[in-house]
């Protein structure tokens, strides 16, 4: 559980049907979950650019489309570490 007693998941996907959706919507409503730029701050440590936010919003629709789930800690480090490569 990460603090303030929220269990945390790095892996993602879409809703798997209507009613699923209505489940996410009503807990999103009552104050679970956060924001893409907070998830990414909690695993880095520190306020994400713009960019990164953008890139990593980008590779979730991709993972969502193709039904996939999508490892967020995952996306977030690689595209951290091609960052450092190319400077």
């Amino acid at each position: 559980m990460g603090s303030g007693g929220e269990l945390l998941t790095d892996t993602v996907r879409a809703p798997k049907d209507d009613e699923e959706r209505a489940r996410f919507e009503r807990a999103l409503e009552r104050g679970a979950g956060m924001s893409l730029e907070r998830f990414i701050e909690r695993i880095t440590g520190e306020e994400p650019d713009e960019e990164l936010v953008e890139s990593i919003r980008a590779a979730l629709q991709m993972h969502s489309e193709s039904g996939e789930p999508a490892d967020v800690r995952k996306l977030v480090e690689n595209w951290l570490a091609w960052r450092i490569e190319m400077t």
